[in-house]
């Protein structure tokens, strides 16, 4: 088990999968986000705003947000996304077939949820307008 961004991870037992995943996704929920929408609507921004916004009004909502995928996330994330801010840069637009792993998350709230969860993972999918 290693230790990166604050998650444990564990190698995929999965016959076709063998990447590394955090050590507690299958018991935790996980949430898919995919934004869908036509070509130039403005899926990667929205996006970069809400994963941005999540890591900014976290701790008054009473959670954590991190990112939390063998480090694949925040290489993706900072160098497509987080332009948006450092450079104040119009993101380009995603490419056609050019499906990624999604940009994980994993939120830690203060108290249990009214489900008993403590935890779930965000799994944010950004996909061109014409693969629709």
């Amino acid at each position: 088990m290693n230790l990166e961004n604050g998650c444990p991870f564990v190698h995929c037992k999965s016959s076709d999968c063998g990447k590394r995943i955090p050590a507690d996704f299958k018991k935790t929920d996980f949430m898919p986000i995919v934004v869908i929408g036509s070509k130039g609507s403005g899926k990667s921004h929205f996006l970069s705003v809400l994963i941005h916004e999540l890591n900014t009004i976290g701790k008054r909502f009473g959670f954590t947000a991190d990112f939390c995928d063998d480090g694949i996330s925040v290489r993706e994330y900072n160098s497509r996304y987080a332009t948006l801010y450092t450079r104040r840069e119009i993101i380009a637009g995603t490419k056609i077939g050019d499906v990624k792993n999604p940009i994980v998350m994993k939120i830690i709230f203060k108290r249990k949820s009214p489900n008993g969860k403590k935890s779930l993972y965000i799994g944010f999918y950004d996909v061109a307008g014409e693969d629709f």
